[in-house]
């Protein structure tokens, strides 16, 4: 195995680090001389399935038990995108952050396995432990990544009251507290500020200076740290504990950044939002997100790239700084004068005057959250169990991400070579493993989107597990289909079938109906469009399994003739169902050979079906894949070797007008 190796200094505060970790499954881009005019003339290596992911075992050692990481997927090598709003320039910020998957150390280890798409060049590590966040950058130079913690850190213990920082654009600190409102001066920091947060867990207070540097001041030492120049001069900051990250506010933008690198992790769009600016934000126990400026804003977090906000009550005076109190109550300020806001209705009520202005709060408060409640008793607090409330839940281990899809693409003609277009069917999705409390499967989810159905041909479309039937209870899907020619067992899988097999549906056109003219379903951008069909599926299991004892998503999909039920097609170096009819191996262009397990190729090594790790972007109807994706023969002829992100939007890589693209 290899070890990791360290590329920074670790820090004992319990601050969140962006871990970068650089993934090679192969080797990198070479200058492969391949001058493909013709798909058909192209030529692969024969041991090569058109594998766009690679398998990753990480392994995690820790000296405190019951401690829970999450690993991350992180792309901060993208280019971002400047938008111009109003005369200001706005750097919009990537969404493509994925939580990969989580787990809790017992016996001091914890052990899983990844699906890692090609092209993520990066992933971050999050140690949650006591309420607080910390982590270290990695190094990956295979297959395997060990990483080791010591010196496990625990919460400092707090205040028995709430305390509010105070800090204005000229440096003034000092604080209050919410029993007897006497302000005390801490002095003058190197930098005033607009926005500060605080995190209570490390006794620390970030602001961002007048020149729009990110900065950490230590309350108990008086330290003070630099960490990076920031691109925008916020206007409002607060700090999520239970995310280890800071909330700032331009104007209609919420942005979360990383308080130990200073790195952007993404970006939302406040909705709703009629004022050019806004002033503090802060945050209720519920994630509730209120922004107090010259009206009260409530701001529902959801989890989805855009935020709603909802107008509470104007406020007069105008507002500078906010905190949520551990009462109930959002402490605010204008200027000097000092109020006390109910969030359920925007009454406010004065309290005193500081001795200066200020610009921002921050607030240490003593609420339930400092308990690191675990609800339903599981040993997972509920800051990082995805059920807080079922204590036979608690984990998700997603591919390819938590809100990212991968797409399946298939030619339906098999054993015939087909156009090569891979748009016979397209099909999205989304896998997620349910995990325990003990990192053991309990459940697999999976949300299938149909989303094209090239050409005329009735096909049906399922996957395969490698697990036992007997070890699946129930199959639950939100769609019903019946078909005289198949036969399902009452627990939802496929009948006479030595591994789980899960029938999504049986005709696709019943799924995306044909909308009455030209040729298919969204191959052609002059027919109607018709709106992708959307399933949702879980396979219940009968008894909590290992990750070893099953294999990765997407598992085995395939494609069959609604009315020949064993004319299937899999991906490459798939074997097929028991039930597929083998009269058609080696007849056509196919050259599967079960002996030397050799599936669904021709003998130059063509594909009729494959497995992309992003939501991709199909070709026109008749449109050969090698015109749409100008570097896919340089990554097939070398075996996978070369442009391995062949499939991303990049400068040089695609030919748009080959490509289905709605307007």
């Amino acid at each position: 195995m290899y070890q990791a190796v360290k590329l920074s200094i670790s820090r004992i505060s319990s601050l969140i680090l962006i871990t970068l970790i650089t993934i090679s499954f192969g080797c990198t881009k070479s200058n492969l001389p391949v001058d493909i005019t013709d798909i058909n003339d192209l030529v692969v290596p024969q041991s090569f399935n058109y594998e766009t992911a690679g398998d990753l075992e990480l392994s995690i050692t820790d000296d405190e038990d019951m401690v829970t990481y999450q690993v991350y997927s992180y792309t901060s090598d993208e280019e971002p995108e400047v938008i111009y709003i109003e005369e200001d320039t706005i750097i919009m910020i990537s969404n493509s952050n994925q939580l990969l998957t989580q787990g809790i150390i017992k016996n001091g280890q914890w052990t899983t396995k990844l699906n890692v798409p090609s092209h993520q060049k990066f992933i971050y590590l999050r140690r949650y432990a006591d309420g607080a966040y910390s982590g270290e950058i990695l190094e990956i130079t295979g297959k395997t990544l060990s990483y080791n913690h010591t010196g496990g850190m625990k919460m400092k213990s707090g205040q028995s009251e709430d305390i509010i920082y105070t800090l204005n654009k000229e440096g003034n600190l000092g604080y209050f507290s919410t029993s007897d409102y006497t302000y005390h001066d801490m002095g003058k920091l190197k930098q005033g500020s607009r926005a500060i947060a605080v995190d209570k867990a490390n006794n620390v207070i970030y602001y961002c200076g007048n020149n729009k540097q990110l900065i950490e001041y230590n309350i108990s030492t008086g330290a003070v740290r630099d960490i990076m120049k920031l691109s925008l001069n916020y206007s409002g900051m607060d700090y999520r504990s239970d995310e280890g990250l800071i909330y700032c506010t331009y104007k209609r933008y919420t942005y979360t950044v990383d308080p130990f690198s200073g790195k952007y992790i993404s970006k939302y769009k406040t909705d709703g939002h009629s004022e050019r600016t806004q002033n503090d934000i802060c945050f209720a126990p519920d994630e509730t997100l209120y922004m107090a400026g010259l009206k009260l804003y409530s701001v529902k977090i959801t989890g989805e790239k855009n935020k709603y906000s909802t107008i509470l009550n104007p406020l007069s005076p105008t507002m500078e700084a906010a905190v949520y109190g551990s009462d109930g109550y959002i402490y605010a300020a204008s200027k000097k004068e000092v109020y006390k806001i109910n969030p359920a209705n925007g009454d406010k009520e004065y309290l005193f005057d500081l001795p200066t202005d200020s610009d921002d709060f921050g607030i240490m408060v003593q609420d339930a959250q400092q308990a690191n409640p675990d609800s339903d008793g599981d040993g997972v607090p509920d800051a990082t169990d995805e059920y807080p409330v079922d204590a036979t839940r608690a984990f998700i281990t997603w591919y390819p991400g938590e809100n990212s899809f991968g797409t399946l693409a298939y030619e339906d003609l098999w054993p015939s070579r087909g156009d090569y277009d891979f748009n016979d069917m397209v099909i999205d999705y989304k896998f997620k493993q349910i995990k325990n409390a003990d990192n053991l499967i309990v459940a697999i989810g999976v949300n299938f989107t149909l989303r094209a159905i090239g050409g005329s041909v009735n096909n049906g479309f399922g996957f395969q597990l490698d697990l036992d039937p007997e070890l699946v209870s129930e199959v639950v899907s939100d769609y019903s289909f019946s078909s005289s020619d198949l036969s399902i067992a009452s627990n939802g899988l496929e009948n006479a079938q030595e591994l789980a097999t899960v029938i999504v549906f049986a005709n696709g056109f019943k799924v995306l109906p044909h909308p009455g003219s030209g040729v298919g379903v969204n191959t052609n951008v002059n027919n109607s469009f018709v709106e992708p069909a959307n399933i949702n599926i879980e396979i219940k299991l009968n008894q909590a399994i290992s990750a070893d004892d099953i294999d990765q998503p997407p598992y085995n999909p395939f494609i069959f003739r609604t009315d020949e039920r064993g004319r299937e097609i899999h991906l490459p170096g798939y074997a097929p169902t028991d039930l597929a009819d083998d009269s058609y191996f080696g007849t056509g262009n196919d050259a599967t050979d079960i002996q030397a397990e050799y599936y669904y190729k021709t003998k130059f090594g063509l594909p009729w079906g494959m497995n992309l790790p992003v939501s991709f972007t199909y070709p026109l109807e008749k449109i050969s894949i090698t015109d749409g994706y100008l570097m896919f023969d340089q990554w097939a002829a070398s075996g996978g070797f070369s442009y391995m992100d062949w499939y991303l939007d990049l400068t040089g890589y695609r030919s748009s007008t080959s490509l289905f693209i709605k307007d």
